[in-house]
């Protein structure tokens, strides 16, 4: 019963918010529906690469193979080249390029790092 009680409230205010939302920004509802059908993906390519790099060391990590970091690496380069390609307006592309024989020799680094450590 009490979990019943607590979704109504939870339903009563979040109608609250959508009255107030609705006063005072028009684009309350498609904020609405990002959040509830948690959509990603939806900003300006800029905002999505300077996200993506930041994650990128994670992912790189991750990655088991030198192919397949060589093969995330160039995906991400030809993604920051053709963001700055763009000439629709919009955010500046401020992300950089990485340097693809670089971030593998400090890949490779870390897997012999963590090679060592795990003995």
């Amino acid at each position: 019963m009490n979990d019943k009680m607590n979704d109504a409230a939870r339903r009563v205010q979040r109608a609250k918010g959508y009255r107030a939302a609705q006063s005072v920004d028009p684009d309350w509802w498609v904020k609405e529906l990002i959040v509830r059908e948690r959509l990603t993906g939806l900003a300006p390519e800029p905002f999505l690469l300077r996200k993506d790099d930041a994650e990128l060391d994670g992912r790189l990590r991750a990655e088991r193979t030198e192919a397949g970091v060589r093969e995330i690496l160039e995906e991400f380069n030809r993604r920051v080249i053709n963001a700055r390609r763009q000439l629709l307006g919009g955010p500046p592309v401020i992300t950089r390029t990485r340097d693809i024989d670089a971030e593998v020799a400090r890949w490779r680094a870390g897997r012999s790092g963590s090679a060592g450590s795990g003995s």
